[in-house]
């Protein structure tokens, strides 16, 4: 049934078209051109036109301006070396002999008097009733382990 009614639909379509196209001519009249002007009669001049570009500055006028610089990063401050410390004492105090004073390190007693120096790493400076005072050779900073 819908092959021997095509053609009718298609005319259909065409007069809806067509009756389109003519109410929107009369709804928006096309302007009148003004007397003097070279046009057609009917073409819209660009003054009258919606459709007219704006007016800009002409391109050689333009010069856009300069990206501004990125600031440039700050080094980071290095922090203040930390100040070497002394390790801790292997030695702790273990008991006095006549004028020597024993140490122990680790399992093993050392007997020390004063100007020596216990393992190329610690002199011992004085003994006295405090305790024993030791320098530790690397910074020449002074360690007392008490009694």
């Amino acid at each position: 049934m819908l092959k021997r009614h095509w053609k009718a639909g298609v005319l259909v379509v065409l007069a809806l078209a067509a009756g389109l196209l003519v109410w929107l001519a009369q709804r928006s009249p096309l302007p009148a051109p003004t007397a003097g002007s070279g046009a057609a009669p009917g073409t819209p001049t660009p003054a009258d036109s919606s459709l007219a570009r704006p007016q800009r500055p002409p391109l050689p006028a333009y010069r856009p301006s300069a990206p501004e610089a990125p600031p440039k990063p700050r080094a980071p401050e290095a922090p203040a070396p930390a100040e070497p410390r002394i390790p801790p004492v292997p030695y702790r105090y273990a008991g006095m002999l006549g004028q020597q004073v024993l140490l122990a390190k680790d399992a093993a007693i050392v007997a020390v008097s004063p100007g020596e120096v216990l393992d190329q790493v610690y002199r011992v400076d004085a003994i006295d009733e405090k305790g024993v005072s030791l320098t530790y050779l690397p910074l020449g900073k002074r360690i007392v382990i008490e009694r």
